[in-house]
């Protein structure tokens, strides 16, 4: 297939330096066969993660601004752009967001869509590992796209919290924002056919602006402040991951349960072996006095940061008592 040089130009937009853009890359790969001219020709008229108006946007691109309008609202159904729609007056203001976490995980709750275009779960997959061979090991701690936040039951008692460690926090100011879509990491799992066999429905949360146009679009299930702290809970207590996006200090769109087995962002710490690209403000120590070698914890850990050994964790030796053997009884 010949290399299309406006598609580039889009990939290496979208990417913002951080991947190398070639014909064989996942970035390119993820629209290769299905992204028109005319969607390309309006997302390069964009401006990156900041508010573009139709206006400008038809202006830039050299398109009128009814079929602009028209293309805009396609490629936000497809999964493409963010929309935000100022109540009352109606304005449509889009925001064209990164490879991730963005466009790829917006493509992944379009099932129908993936489902019709198998290549873009490959896409991902493709990103998450390959095209992160030069960007992970580099990345500094704190610096990820993802960061591993823990629910305040797991904080001990007394344990002073700033509020932009507190995933409560980050759902209870986006009340009336909050929206639950499939999980994406599980959705591509699926397509590929390496299930884990754990549902993908029901299990990310999305907040603000970008949960908004899910349940616009009913591509999300609207939730209550109570249902989203239920689910978190409920996740938790399943022993999922949770992790919130960093693309703005200070503030997130999204609490993803994730499971280590199925997850690309967790996946990327694990495939180079980079535990910071997703680390937590915590360190988790273990209460040798209460540790009975359940192995619990082995099993959660997704880095595999903790093994077990021969013995228990105790400040005193355990004493066995001896077993006769037959032949020490008379």
């Amino acid at each position: 297939m010949e290399v299309r040089e406006n598609l580039i130009q889009l990939c290496q937009k979208i990417n913002g330096g951080h991947y190398k853009i070639t014909p064989d890359c996942a970035e390119y790969k993820l629209f290769e066969q299905w992204i028109t001219d005319e969607q390309i020709s309006v997302m390069l008229a964009m401006t990156d993660m900041k508010p573009s108006f139709v206006p400008l946007i038809a202006k830039k691109a050299k398109m009128p601004v009814k079929r602009t309008r028209e293309v805009l609202r396609e490629i936000t159904e497809i999964g493409l752009v963010v929309q935000v729609v100022v109540p009352k007056v109606g304005l449509e203001i889009y925001l064209l967001p990164p490879y991730t976490p963005g466009i790829f995980e917006f493509l992944l709750i379009n099932e129908k869509f993936c489902l019709a275009h198998l290549e873009i779960a490959y896409a991902f997959h493709g990103h998450a590992t390959t095209s992160q061979i030069e960007h992970a090991p580099n990345t500094p701690m704190g610096a990820g796209i993802m960061r591993v936040i823990p629910v305040e039951s797991a904080i001990p008692a007394g344990t002073e919290q700033i509020d932009n460690e507190r995933v409560s926090k980050y759902i209870e100011d986006n009340d009336g924002h909050l929206s639950v879509t499939p999980c994406q990491c599980r959705r591509v799992r699926r397509l590929m056919g390496e299930g884990s066999g754990d549902l993908d429905e029901g299990l990310c949360i999305f907040m603000g602006h970008v949960a908004d146009m899910f349940n616009r679009t009913g591509k999300g299930k609207p939730v209550s402040v109570a249902e989203a702290k239920a689910l978190v809970q409920k996740c938790d207590e399943r022993g999922c991951v949770h992790q919130i996006t960093t693309l703005h200090k200070g503030e997130t769109f999204a609490v993803c349960n994730c499971m280590p087995e199925s997850c690309l962002a967790l996946g990327v710490s694990q495939y180079y072996n980079t535990p910071d690209t997703s680390r937590s403000n915590y360190v988790a120590e273990i209460d040798q006095e209460k540790c009975v070698a359940c192995g619990q914890c082995t099993d959660r850990c997704a880095n595999n940061a903790i093994q077990m050994g021969q013995k228990l964790c105790a400040i005193n030796a355990i004493e066995h008592k001896r077993m006769e053997l037959p032949d020490d009884v008379e």
